[in-house]
């Protein structure tokens, strides 16, 4: 009688089952990259564009934490905390940490960053930055459901530490306000095709571009904050954001919402408090471009500020 070996085969088959979620590992993927943090926008723009470390000359540590409600997993969420100093009018220094979790897929990101502001007029400043780091990738094997010794799994967790970095620019000229950045440069230099398990990032190039209009001075001072940002994540469709942050009682309270050609929109609601403490709440609605597999998503944001 011949001899079935079961154990080869259900091998064989969970390889081919990993193989058959990659879409949907690479959808989950895609749409981290395509919805950011909402605090990226207006709160902490830093944490995505090395250029806005230590614009002004005190330092600031911001956390956030955003939660992504998905039919896929529920283990879906990113966090981040950033600190960046002003160490004087030209010279600013940071570091960030970011952890993403989707479903088996972890990685934490660390990275140290070096920024540099000319003064090439009055109200007229151009910024350069660089962030450099590392980026650590991994399948959680405890939350495996079939065999974790698995060649494909092994493979993945064994690429270790990785390079990454980011570079960014920025131009102000009065009221006005545009930036560049290119980010996640490190996965440019690694294939993750030969692990058969795409990376959680990729790369992202944006350009933003806003303008700070004072609809009403004296101590109850409202302004306006315009902001369009186009964001390419390679092997995607192009994401326009355009939207405006609203300040009242002099930027003490404020409201913010941004629309997404991914068809979503993000909605924030902050404030802050003696200068000290500022903190943000953000929804952001579902994406119709992943048919309903992207889910929306909530963020909380705090932001400390120390003279």
């Amino acid at each position: 009688m011949q001899h079935i070996d079961y154990t080869s085969i259900f091998r064989s088959g969970f390889r081919w089952v990993i193989i058959g979620l990659l879409p949907l590992f690479y959808a989950q993927k895609g749409y981290a990259q395509l919805s950011p943090s909402g605090s990226v926008y207006f709160l902490n723009q830093f944490a995505f564009n090395p250029a806005m470390s230590g614009v002004e000359e005190n330092l600031k540590i911001t956390l956030s934490y955003q939660q992504r409600a998905s039919s896929m997993s529920s283990g879906t969420n990113t966090q981040y905390v950033t600190a960046d100093y002003g160490y004087s009018k030209s010279v600013g220094l940071g570091i960030a940490v970011f952890r993403q979790e989707m479903g088996i897929l972890k990685g934490t990101r660390f990275l140290a960053n070096y920024s540099y502001h000319i003064s090439l007029a009055e109200d007229k400043n151009l910024s350069f930055g660089l962030s450099l780091g590392a980026v650590d990738e991994s399948i959680d094997i405890d939350e495996i459901i079939g065999d974790p010794g698995d060649p494909v799994v092994a493979d993945f967790n064994d690429t270790g530490i990785q390079l990454d970095g980011d570079f960014g620019l920025s131009y102000t000229m009065k009221d006005l306000n545009i930036q560049a950045a290119g980010l996640h440069l490190g996965s440019l230099i690694y294939d993750h095709n030969e692990n058969m398990i795409t990376s959680l990032r990729q790369p992202v190039v944006f350009v933003a571009a806003s303008y700070h209009i004072l609809l009403r001075a004296g101590t109850n001072a409202i302004s306006l904050r315009p902001k369009a940002l186009y964001r390419k994540v390679k092997e995607y469709k192009e994401v326009v954001d355009i939207g405006a942050q609203i300040n009242f009682l002099d930027e003490k309270l404020n409201f913010f919402t941004m629309y997404h050609t991914s068809k979503s929109a993000t909605f924030g609601l902050g404030a802050e408090i003696k200068s000290f403490v500022a903190f943000s709440s953000m929804f952001t609605t579902e994406s119709t471009e992943y048919d309903g597999n992207a889910g929306s998503n909530f963020e909380l944001a705090l932001r400390l500020r120390i003279d």
